[in-house]
Formats: structure tokens, sequence, C-alpha cells
């Protein structure tokens, strides 16, 4: 049972919330599996919640439907819905529990190096967006590249899926996305990016400029879904990646493939961080 703190009501069920890296019909299958697997963990029912958007989740938090939420290191710092929100473990890819943000061109397109940026269209994914949009942003305007004035034009296209599609058409000069990279050193070999979800060669891109550290998907927790009848949420959470199901649907449903333990005050570190680096980069321009 999970206890709403304070009130000494028991809730029967939690329901755990994401917006999968895919969706199709195998994903929200691969869903129904994590959502089996975590409630095996932690003793009591859970619900899957597949939400559209980054937007939708927050909402769907906030009128607390969604206990349980699976989100963007920025969306959890920045959106008002989290702010009673702990943060419990972070998502680890290649071995580690950061990444990094990438602007990226097309290898055979006209912008070749940052001093190509003038006038070129742009293309983001949100404003909630850590790698596809406010730390690249920021890490522009520290070279000397206001995003507002260097820009032709800029896009927002929703996902990072969606941004990779604008570059590889033509319709964007250059994208932002995320990066990992050889145990987490952008000196180090590029192991996956935005731009080879897909099965894309990384080769038919070039990389622009890489961001500072970005802290991993967080899941974080409802003060409701703090405690459980076996007690440690966080353990049970990085605990998860041992059972063989679980493992499949981490990977396949959030791109990962296990949980680390977060960092308690990691949010309130991070919304500092973010409050300069979103004055920094500005805004889109539509």
């Amino acid at each position: 049972m999970l206890q709403r703190p304070g009130s000494g009501t028991q809730l029967r069920t939690c329901t755990f919330g994401c917006v999968p890296v895919r969706d199709d019909f195998d994903t929200r299958a691969r869903l129904n599996d994590l959502a089996e697997a975590i409630s095996r963990a932690l003793g009591i029912p859970v619900r899957p919640h597949r939400a559209p958007s980054p937007a939708a989740l927050a909402h769907a938090y906030r009128a607390g439907r969604v206990q349980l939420a699976w989100v963007s290191p920025v969306l959890a710092a920045t959106d008002e819905a989290f702010a009673d929100a702990t943060p419990l473990v972070r998502s680890v890819r290649q071995g580690v529990s950061r990444y990094h943000g990438v602007l990226f061109a097309a290898r055979d397109g006209r912008v070749r190096r940052l001093d190509d940026l003038d006038g070129a269209v742009a293309a983001w994914v949100t404003e909630s967006s850590a790698a596809g949009y406010v730390f690249p942003r920021a890490a522009l305007a520290r070279r000397g590249f206001e995003p507002r004035s260097t820009f032709g034009a800029e896009r927002l296209c929703g996902s990072h899926g969606e941004v990779v599609r604008a570059v590889e058409a033509g319709q964007a000069d250059v994208g932002a996305t995320f990066a990992v990279y050889r145990e987490g050193d952008p000196a180090r070999e590029l192991v996956r990016a935005g731009f080879s979800e897909d099965g894309t060669r990384l080769d038919r891109f070039r990389v622009l400029l890489t961001t500072d550290p970005i802290p991993a998907d967080v899941v974080v927790a409802a003060p409701s879904a703090l405690v459980t009848a076996r007690g440690d949420v966080r353990g049970a959470l990085e605990r998860l990646h041992e059972d063989p199901v679980a493992l499949n649907a981490l990977s396949h449903v959030l791109g990962a493939e296990r949980f680390a333990r977060a960092e308690p005050g990691e949010l309130r570190s991070l919304r500092a961080q973010l409050g300069a680096s979103i004055e920094l980069g500005g805004a889109a321009a539509g």
C-alpha cells in the first residue's frame, strides 16, 4: 500500500506515467510489462499511463492521475506541477546516468562549423527539452552566437525524431538532440545520439557543438508515493533491471538499461542552473 504522508490515507493503486521513446503497438505492450514489473518490485498494483507529450504528462501528475513519472530533468525542475516531487532514480544509458546535448548538421549540408550559422534554420525539440533546446542554446550564447539574432528561422518540432527528420529533409540546416559518449566523455567516441535512434548511421551527420553534461531523465514521486509496505522505493527501482522482462521493457520504452539512484537535492540544483541557462539562451523566435 502507498500512504499519503500526513493524511493517513492509503492508496490502493499507483500509476506510472511516461512519454515513451517510441509510439507503436509493441511499445504499448512493453509499457504494460514495465508497469507489472514495477508492481512486483513495489508490492502494489501499478497501472501504466502513456502520455502523448511532456505537457500532457505534467497535467496528469498535477491532477493526481499519475504518482510516479519518468520525465526530463528540465521539465521536473521547471514545471510547477512537479514542485512537490522527489527525484528517485535516473536513467542509465551506455553505463552513465548523464548525457549531453549536441547541435548537429547534415554532413553534406551547407553548415560545416559554427561560423556558418548566420541565417541558418534551426530545429529544436520543445522549450522544456534539456538536450533539444535549453542546453544547446545556452552553449551557443556562451560562444557568442545569440540564437535569436544568429538564426534566420527557428522551429519547435516536438520530438527528437522530428528534429532529425527536419535536418535530413533539408527543412532545417541544424538541429539539437541528445548524445551519449563513451564513459560520458565528449572527447571519446560518440556511441548514441538522437540521429542514430532509427538505424541512421552516425557518420551521416556532423556535430558542431557539445553541451555541458545533463542529468538523465528522472523518475519522480508524488508525496503519496514515497512510502510503501516494503519501504525503499528507490532501491526497488534500482534493482528493476534484474528482472529480464523489466530490462527488456526499460530498453524499449525508455531507452534505458537500468536506473541509478538520484540525489535528493539535484532538482533544486538544476533549477538554479537552468534559470541562468534559459535567460542566456533566450526563447525561440517561433
